[in-house]
């Protein structure tokens, strides 16, 4: 499962609720949330004006109507997202698992970065067009 970490560096908490559960996001705290809960709070990974995106931006109460959409976007760019990766050691026990209380969240390698996504993000955190891979960059020396 993937995970984002979220910080919120806007003026206010930002409370979202997904699956009855509330997640608070204070200003200036790191969140460790599985993706699709970001995506579900945020819209993360979903392209500008699309239905998810845009959900999520009236779900927070920052859009009512389409005039408000720059004003909402603008609010969803002071939200930070990187991608982590949940690592644990195995639990004695039982060698091959580990509880989510032996988990710990790691950010990924600075390539694999999600960074501050752009609001036209994929779920992955790219773009699209020009997105670019560290793995292009080598070149054989011969």
């Amino acid at each position: 499962m993937q995970y984002v970490r979220v910080t919120n560096n806007s003026p206010n908490l930002i409370v979202g609720r997904f699956d009855g559960e509330d997640y608070p996001f204070p200003v200036g705290e790191p969140v460790d949330v599985p993706a699709h809960i970001a995506n579900h709070v945020f819209g993360f990974g979903s392209p500008k004006g699309s239905v998810d995106k845009l959900r999520a931006l009236m779900n927070l109460g920052w859009l009512r109507t389409s005039d408000e959409e720059p004003d909402a976007m603008r609010k969803l760019g002071d939200i930070r997202f990187d991608a982590i990766e949940m690592v644990g050691r195995a639990v004695e026990e039982e060698p091959d698992s580990a509880s989510s209380a032996d988990m710990v969240p790691r950010l990924n390698a600075p390539g694999d970065r999600i960074g501050d996504v752009s609001p036209n993000a994929d779920a992955d955190g790219t773009t699209g067009a020009g997105s670019h891979s560290p793995a292009s960059d080598s070149q054989d020396v011969v």
